[in-house]
């Protein structure tokens, strides 16, 4: 394809939804001049090789260029305007990719979700991936596949996920492949995962008579059913059809022949050749190997499920793990033999994660604000598990079914490995959502695979994450209902079998039942106490500077969780990293730390829409009585709760704000967010409405549930009356009315809202529902006046605090000239100024006279005064 080689100029412009996703994008002229479509992979040629998929740019956009973002100039070693040239490349799918990541990413990430995360981006060895899924031109089958996938990954990994970036080390083929679900995915040195999505620990299996392993030459492949996939043939992808012959390579499960047909066997994977192990259905294998999972050959040794042909197959026994020898398959001598279930004589592929004893288990004093679940956990396996015989001389017993709730990357997960090991339970994962994906019946399938999985000795857990996705609490269908009765069948077996959920109210109640889940343990969300614990922990082998205080971190920490923490720690090591590259022992800085937080924020604070800056109440003008108020309603009790403790005071649990429009109030409020004391939740009143009957009360829970696990909080409710008017006026149907009742019960309800505070904003009080104003909800009423003469000279004086003014510029005299100017007014004035110098001459180095009075031409003032007069008169009657 040289003959549609373009040479264009690369430009770093990335779109929100293209950073770091391996998405390019041309103008659609180009696109259609290389005969491309959207979602085609291209190849680009910089300083080295790389590969990406396309997009159509903007009709606006040059022709001559080509977007990318940073981490694709990076692959191509390339800088911003740079030439690069662009061809269009077959799609290749890659059989097998192995990275390489943090071992704190590697640690938390399982292969299977790795794949999701590259699923549809066009890899070479020697890229720079990122975690972020390529959800700009996804595959619509794997659409909601992926959309958990950034859910899980943001619940594991923490905030920090978006900007981690991996190595990929090898890839098959090693130019331009398409990373695909049947891709073989896994870590270097570490765990893969199969086609099938079985996990299973190493590398490729030795080459076949056909060729190397993982599919290369005749009939060597590692799909299903031995050489390739089913009726594998010469290319090991089923190039004969069913009933072909293929000469082996790497085995796939269940032998290397193809249904019905003969296969020649060499080192199996799953089910590798064996002497007369190898055969698919109803046929016979021959060839000698040593089996991986599954067969055995003669003298060979193989693992759990030993066994010669597929069902109906025949061959010879082989010596096995778990069993062995040959077995009565159906139709003929024979079972399957590989890592999956074999269920009314089909084999199920599982995505279960067989970890056994793990040994890389965190221990249990890892787990700082954990130990008391930790014990109680303990405790009931311990006793499910080695003393049935006390259970049954009481004449009793124990359900072990267990529901942990928590925030996302609290450590739900690593507080059950913990507990399995340490009783010595066998751990079987599953990750939830990927199997709600699935249709109904192939869910079903897994589902059962995973009872089949259980064993006795030694004792299993089953530890099922994300459990709402399978049993949500609206709409449960048919798969709920399997579900509920496979995890009755689990328990009433003596597994025992621990479900997570970081939303516990979306669960289906029924799970909650005394023969299934009786026990739920709740993970709290971590105080600034357990923040330090949980540091040191994270901190244990990192060398820290002197000026490093890990009391002061966990204090500017305010709802992370164990997740954050840890990828706060990580990107503080990178940014030191980065500062001492040729240092011999390079140390972890204050100043690392503190560059870590403005890019690391919690999980749980992900989707807030205020913008935080570092801006404080210091650097709000005036209002001094407006600031003395808001610092001991909302500043003392979330940085001195202790003394309304002790003093056996109920901080107050809102604040309103009220007064003309561009008086400050929103401005006062980013102050109180810059201050770093609490997370900030800010949303505008009409935003939570919703004409969908329950949507804008659900809204409303949301919001505050939100606001709980992210504590201490700030929610702020600009534009309050529109959310909570007066009730028994509304045209709506009653939405309205319905919504404040829903926010007077989030407020002031049975429910305690502990460690949030609540600032409403409105510019006209009188539409509040009085019952909002009562003490106990938002009890204070403060209101914020227009500036007088001091006030706005000194708004000016902190607008223009970066503004070059000439020094015949009297902003006191300004400030009396500014009559019915409000805070916003003020603040465009000076702004108008500066563009006005701009104006006469773009090398201006200063702000003079004469442009402020050409400002002043432009920008009018805002005060109503009637509405001033009326704000002050309901200020008054308040007292």
């Amino acid at each position: 394809m040289a003959d549609r080689d373009l040479v264009l100029t690369v430009s770093l412009r990335p779109a929100a939804l293209d950073a770091r996703r391996g998405i390019v994008r041309l103008h659609p002229e180009v696109l259609s001049a290389l005969g491309l479509r959207p979602g085609d992979p291209v190849r680009l040629t910089g300083r080295r090789t790389t590969a990406g998929i396309v997009a159509p740019g903007e009709p606006s956009d040059g022709r001559g260029l080509l977007h990318a973002d940073d981490l694709m100039l990076g692959n191509l070693g390339l800088r911003d305007g740079a030439q690069v040239t662009i061809s269009p490349t077959p799609v290749v799918a890659a059989r097998r990719a192995t990275l390489r990541g943090a071992a704190q990413v590697v640690a938390v990430v399982s292969p299977e979700m790795l794949r999701l995360a590259l699923l549809g981006k066009v890899i070479s060895a020697g890229d720079d991936v990122s975690l972020l899924p390529q959800d700009v031109v996804p595959d619509e089958a794997a659409r909601s596949l992926v959309a958990a996938a950034r859910q899980s990954l943001a619940n594991r990994v923490g905030y920090a996920w978006t900007s981690t970036l991996l190595s990929v080390v090898d890839v098959t083929p090693g130019d331009a492949a398409l990373v695909t679900m049947d891709t073989v995915v896994g870590w270097e040195n570490g765990q893969i995962t199969q086609a099938s999505g079985v996990r299973t620990t190493g590398g490729p299996t030795a080459a076949g008579p056909g060729g190397p392993g993982w599919g290369g030459g005749t009939g060597s492949g590692w799909g299903i059913g031995g050489a390739g996939f089913p009726g594998g043939g010469a290319s090991g992808f089923g190039d004969a059809g069913p009933g072909g012959a293929g000469a082996g390579g790497s085995g796939g499960q269940g032998g290397a022949g193809g249904r019905g047909g003969t296969g020649a066997g060499g080192s199996g994977g799953h089910g590798g050749a064996a002497a007369g192990g190898a055969g698919g259905r109803g046929g016979a294998g021959a060839g000698a190997g040593s089996g991986g999972h599954g067969g055995a050959g003669a003298g060979g040794v193989g693992s759990r499920g030993a066994g010669a042909g597929g069902p109906g197959g025949s061959g010879a026994a082989g010596a096995g793990g778990d069993a062995s020898g040959a077995g009565d398959g159906p139709g003929g001598a024979g079972s399957a033999g590989s890592d999956s279930s074999v269920i009314d004589g089909e084999v199920v592929e599982g995505t279960v994660v067989d970890e056994a004893v793990d040994p890389n288990a965190p221990n249990v004093d890892d787990l700082p604000g954990l130990r008391s679940q930790a014990h109680q956990l303990t405790e009931l396996l311990d006793l499910g598990f080695h003393h049935r015989d006390v259970l049954s001389r009481l004449a009793t017993s124990v359900s072990l079914g267990v529901l942990v709730t928590g925030p996302a990357g609290s450590g739900k997960s690593d507080l059950v490995r913990a507990v399995a090991a340490a009783v010595g339970a066998r751990l079987l994962t599953v990750w939830a959502p990927e199997i709600a994906a699935l249709t109904n019946d192939a869910a079903a399938a897994r589902l059962r695979a995973v009872a089949a999985e259980r064993s006795v000795a030694p004792p299993t857990v089953v530890l099922i994450t994300d459990v709402d996705a399978l049993a949500p609490r609206e709409n449960p269908g048919p798969l709920a209902t399997v579900f509920r009765q496979l995890l009755g069948e689990l328990v009433a077996g003596g597994s025992a079998v621990v479900c997570t959920s970081s939303r516990p109210e979306e669960i289906d109640p029924a799970l909650r039942a005394p023969d299934l889940l009786s026990l739920e343990i709740a993970v709290p969300l971590p105080d600034q106490a357990m923040r330090r614990e949980q540091l040191a922990v994270f901190t244990r082998a990192t060398p820290l500077a002197e000026d490093v205080q890990l009391d002061d971190v966990a204090a500017r920490t305010p709802g992370f969780v164990a997740a954050d923490l840890a990828a706060l720690v990580r990107e503080a090591g990178v940014r030191a990293a980065l500062r001492q590259r040729e240092a011999e022992a390079p140390v972890v800085a204050a100043a690392d730390f503190a560059a870590a937080l403005e890019v690391v924020r919690p999980t749980s604070m992900a989707s807030s829409t205020l913008e935080l800056s570092g801006l404080t109440l210091d650097d709000v003008g005036d209002l001094v009585a407006v600031k003395e108020v808001l610092t001991e309603s909302v500043l003392w009790p979330l940085t001195y709760p202790d003394t309304f403790a002790r003093l056996g005071v109920r901080p107050p649990r809102g604040v309103l704000l009220y007064g003309p429009p561009g008086c400050g109030k929103t401005y006062l409020v980013t102050a109180l967010a810059g201050s770093g004391k609490a997370n900030v939740l800010s949303v505008k009143g009409a935003e939570l409405l919703s004409k969908w009957v329950g949507e804008s009360e659900r809204a409303v829970r949301e919001l505050f549930r939100r606001a709980r696990e992210a504590a201490p909080t700030l929610i702020f409710l600009d534009e309050v009356d529109a959310l909570a008017p007066l009730r028994g006026q509304s045209t709506d149907g009653g939405t309205t009315d319905r919504v404040v009742a829903a926010l007077l019960t989030e407020l002031d309800g049975i429910e305690t809202l502990r460690d949030v505070v609540v600032i409403g904003a409105t510019n006209r009080p009188d539409l509040v529902d009085p019952a909002l104003l009562r003490p106990g909800r938002l009890e204070r009423l403060v209101f914020v006046p227009p500036p007088d003469a001091a006030a706005r000279t000194e708004i000016l004086k902190a607008a223009s605090r970066g503004v070059p003014l000439d020094p015949e510029v009297d902003l006191t005299v300004l400030g009396r000239e500014l009559d019915r100017f409000s805070a916003a007014d003020c603040a465009a004035l000076i702004r108008e100024a500066a563009l006005a110098a701009m104006r006469e001459s773009l090398e201006a180095t200063s702000v003079t006279a004469k442009h402020v009075t050409a400002a002043r031409q432009r920008v009018r003032p805002s005060l109503d005064p009637m509405q001033v007069a009326r704000l002050e008169a309901y200020a008054q009657s308040r007292g």
